[in-house]
């Protein structure tokens, strides 16, 4: 899948969008955000960028000029560790990467070191494109004290 992706950074009291594809409630340094993803990439938004599966994109142009890489198939910590250093390795141009865990959660890099969130599930690959506008808006993901969903079917 690739797929061109719209980002809004809110706070938390602006969740509440039937058009959004995932909504997530993020917590940093002590304050509530929201995080709103649309696919199409035509919702208002703080970000906008090129989203691929990166295990089932079978076009390599595709993941080489990707934003957003990431994979579908939950992993255990050290094969994840092990696949996200190799794709951001080969992917110079990738902001940030993330790839589920098998015991919940996601394994989620930007090139500053792996963090693990455990707030969303496996099904939800939209989560890697909310943390790109994260970055976007000048955040950093060490920052995330807690993320989970709070409506949307990505």
């Amino acid at each position: 899948m690739r797929c061109f992706v719209s980002v809004l950074l809110t706070d938390h009291h602006r969740t509440a969008d039937p058009g959004m594809d995932l909504v997530l409630l993020l917590r940093s340094s002590g304050r509530d955000y929201g995080l709103l993803a649309r696919v199409g990439g035509d919702g208002p938004g703080t970000d906008e960028h090129l989203a691929v599966d990166a295990e089932a994109c079978a076009e390599p142009w595709w993941s080489a000029c990707a934003d957003v890489l990431y994979g579908r198939h939950p992993r255990p910590l050290a094969v994840a560790a092990r696949w996200l250093s190799a794709l951001m390795a080969a992917h110079p141009g990738c902001r940030v990467g993330a790839v589920p865990l098998a015991d919940g959660g996601w394994a989620v890099t930007d090139r500053s070191g792996l963090l693990l969130l455990r707030g969303v599930p496996a099904d939800r690959p939209l989560l890697v494109s909310c943390l790109h506008g994260w970055l976007t808006a000048g955040r950093r993901l060490r920052d995330i004290e807690d993320v989970r969903v709070a409506g949307g079917g990505g």
